[in-house]
């Protein structure tokens, strides 16, 4: 069953009292400082019943902090938390909370100065949490069931998916057998943290499609369409998890994940055919979501002739998250043919470590992999073919906050085939600092924007404490591989004037699949090293340079997920 909220929400601009356990302060220096500090970004927010933990990053300089609350989004109404002055972390929790209310909460830095403003605001809201149910399991088939007489049984299942999640308990299981269900803005109930709520395609059987019906105006391909159908809505959603389904043809996105959904998982599924808008994604994140895994899944962003998404040179995006409180996993999937293959844009507060890995991402004709985010992990992955404009194979890019596209870990990753391998790029002259990018190998074929393209700090030769080594280069148009700001160097130079790269190699790879890796459909294996290639058991921790091909793509899934059969 659903969480029962017992009070409702109310826009009342009374000021709970409430009780608040261990408010953080400091994390700055003890030592006079000359400045205010600046606002904290936007908080992340874990709800638990009757209680909200606060979660913020360090801001520079300060050396104490302050928690404001209210249940209607006005800072200027709210009131202070007080907390028992410690110092030494960036975290509370607010207890004696009423489940069902939304509570607005903002942070401020402070130190010997003077006060910042306040933060972005972050919303969530607690919830009652049940005992979980039995965990039963309910079968439906678009062919022989019926949702009039059906009870849910493999002898006499139901026949749409809608009506079966209606009729089911939360943290209950849906067996989906082979078939299409012509279906769109299914909406599960919540999970339980040891008894999930899972829709699932029944093991041997053919993987079913779920077909929202969207097609493609074929006398306007261009169509920019503003509505929002996707197929699966998660909504505020808790422990529910989509498996081996063939999810296909929404609108804007074919999975949204919304508004402070946590706990969701998406796994050995396939997923093509949504209609594009700028900024749509396949499985679209908004607003606040916490704790997203998606592993193993196959994205087609080219579909069927006739329903093609068209998806070059727009935000059409395997996986695109916006903010988010924390805590998003990309592994092991193939994405073919997306303008991006995974975006995390405007940034999460990068308190929890996100993780990009083992991913094989080609034919898309924008970015690989594009990250305005901090303290992300984006290893082990294999990107092809980024052709079209001024595109990357992975970029870093700092947005408006001052420490977005900061504290990434790019190792043994292969961009192969791509303007530009990698690409760091601050916003106003800020943000994309403090980068490790080593072990990989990037290879590329354009002589004005480099394999390793910096862009645009003041300094043309400060780091910004990026760290740079044990990468193999190679640019087959020219012996230019590293461009900063409009400086162009081949390896030598750059190390010279940078003291970076000092174990990198500027060689051509030697891959064991030869020619095939530039096919269009490459296959994970052809980007091996061979044991004469340089960067062979050259990387700093004795393996080879770039990704390593036995972790990359589908692992242990049913081949039906490799390719799409139209």
């Amino acid at each position: 069953m659903n969480a029962i909220i017992k009070k409702p929400f109310m826009f009342s601009l009374l000021i709970l009292i409430i009780v608040l356990a261990g408010c953080g302060g400091g994390g700055g220096s003890e030592e006079q400082n000359s400045t205010t500090p600046n606002a904290p970004r936007v908080p992340s927010l874990v709800m638990r019943s009757n209680q909200i933990s606060v979660i913020w990053q360090p801001v520079s300089g300060a050396t104490g902090y302050e928690v404001w609350y209210h249940t209607a989004n006005d800072p200027n109404a709210a009131t202070l938390f007080s907390g028992d002055n410690n110092t030494s972390d960036t975290t509370c929790v607010i207890t004696g909370l009423t489940n069902g209310t939304i509570y607005y909460i903002w942070v401020k830095a402070k130190n010997n100065n003077g006060t910042s403003g306040f933060s972005p605001v972050a919303s969530g809201q607690p919830s009652e949490i049940l005992a979980p149910p039995s965990g039963g399991e309910y079968h439906v088939d678009a062919a022989r069931g019926d949702d009039l007489t059906g009870d849910g049984s493999l002898q006499n299942p139901w026949k749409t998916i809608k009506h079966s999640l209606e009729a089911m308990n939360g943290g209950e299981t849906l067996i989906v057998h082979a078939g299409t269900y012509n279906e769109k803005e299914i909406k599960p109930k919540n999970g339980f943290e040891n008894s999930r709520t899972t829709i699932k395609g029944a093991e041997g059987e053919t993987m079913p499609i779920i077909d929202g019906g969207y097609r493609l105006d074929p006398s306007d391909r261009w169509r920019q369409y503003t509505e929002s159908h996707p197929i699966f809505i998660l909504s505020a959603s808790q422990w529910v998890q989509l498996s081996n389904l063939d999810i296909r043809s929404g609108m804007k996105s074919n999975v949204y994940i919304n508004n402070y959904a946590s706990n969701i998982n998406i796994e050995d599924c396939k997923f093509w055919g949504t209609l594009k808008s700028d900024c749509t994604g396949f499985i679209l994140l908004e607003q606040g979501w916490f704790n997203v895994a998606v592993r193993r899944c196959y994205f087609e962003g080219w579909g069927p002739e006739d329903d093609r998404t068209e998806a070059r040179d727009i935000n059409i995006v395997g996986v695109f998250a916006f903010g988010g409180n924390g805590s998003l996993e990309v592994s092991n999937c193939e994405m073919n043919g997306t303008a991006k293959g995974i975006y995390h844009k405007h940034a999460g507060t990068g308190q929890i470590q996100e993780k990009i890995i083992n991913n094989f991402i080609y034919r898309n004709s924008n970015i690989g992999i594009e990250v305005v985010n901090s303290n992300t992990l984006i290893k082990d992955n294999i990107v092809v073919g980024n052709a079209i404009g001024n595109r990357s194979g992975i970029a870093i890019y700092g947005g408006t906050g001052a420490n977005d596209g900061d504290r990434n870990t790019i190792v043994h990753n292969t961009v192969y085939n791509s303007k530009e391998s990698i690409f760091l790029r601050a916003a106003d002259g800020d943000g994309a600092d403090d980068n490790t990018i080593k072990d990989n190998i990037f290879y590329g074929y354009d002589n004005e924007h480099c394999e390793y393209t910096i862009w645009p700090w003041t300094s043309q030769w400060s780091t910004h404490g990026n760290i740079s080594d044990y990468n193999l280069y190679w640019n087959m148009n020219g012996p230019k591989i590293i461009r900063c700001v409009s400086q162009f160097y081949t390896l030598e130079e750059w190390q010279t004037a940078t003291q970076m790269d000092a174990n990198s190699i500027q060689a051509v790879p030697v891959f064991v699949g030869g020619n095939n890796v530039l096919n269009d459909y490459p296959r994970v294996e052809d980007f091996q090293l061979t044991q004469s290639s340089p960067g062979y058991r050259a990387a700093s921790d004795g393996l080879d340079m770039g990704a390593d091909v036995s972790l990359v793509g589908i692992q242990n899934s049913p081949a039906s997920l490799r390719g799409i059969n139209y």
